[in-house]
């Protein structure tokens, strides 16, 4: 049970990540796992750090680890993390700085981080989204194949399960 969410859960959220952010199971597994790890987000902000530091990694190679260690600054000091960020990636608008220095002053710390974390996981849909349009055609081939592979890897031992358990079952059948 990890950032309160129970192992069922947990795979449900990794096939939705795979299956609606275009990322292999394994890569949408490794940013659940890894923001779990962190033990700092819970509830919708969980499934939106593992779902961009996921979409992060396959669309532009930035590490799961880099992507979630900026959530984490912002979950810290949001204003204070948002403005350095912006510093380098210019995507911060006056209002949405306003927004959350305006809950940091109402003693909202956990609503500021909250929509840092928001506003921020926009900026990385938004570039995500822009190197998957930029990828040549080879690439998106390749992507495509190693996404068919994981997703029959990811089959294979959902079945070899299923097979465990039978067998296991079969053993227990008074004969």
């Amino acid at each position: 049970n990890y950032a309160g969410k129970t192992s069922a859960q947990l795979e449900s959220l990794v096939s939705a990540i795979a299956r609606t952010s275009d990322v292999t199971q394994g890569t949408a597994r490794e940013a659940i796992q890894r923001a779990a790890e962190s033990g700092r987000f819970a509830g919708d902000q969980f499934d939106i750090v593992a779902r961009a530091a996921a979409r992060m990694e396959d669309a532009t190679g930035q590490s799961v680890d880099t992507t979630i260690k900026k959530f984490e600054a912002i979950g810290r000091a949001p204003v204070d993390a948002l403005l350095k960020l912006n510093e380098t990636e210019h995507f911060l608008t006056q209002a949405q700085l306003d927004r959350v220095r305006a809950l940091v002053d109402e003693g909202r710390e956990q609503d500021a981080a909250a929509e840092g974390a928001r506003i921020y996981a926009g900026r990385l849909d938004a570039i995500a989204t822009s190197a998957e349009a930029a990828r040549p055609h080879l690439a998106q081939m390749w992507k495509d194949a190693k996404e068919g592979a994981s997703s029959a890897w990811q089959e294979t031992k959902n079945f070899a399960e299923f097979l465990a358990g039978a067998a296991e079952q079969y053993k227990q059948m008074p004969w």
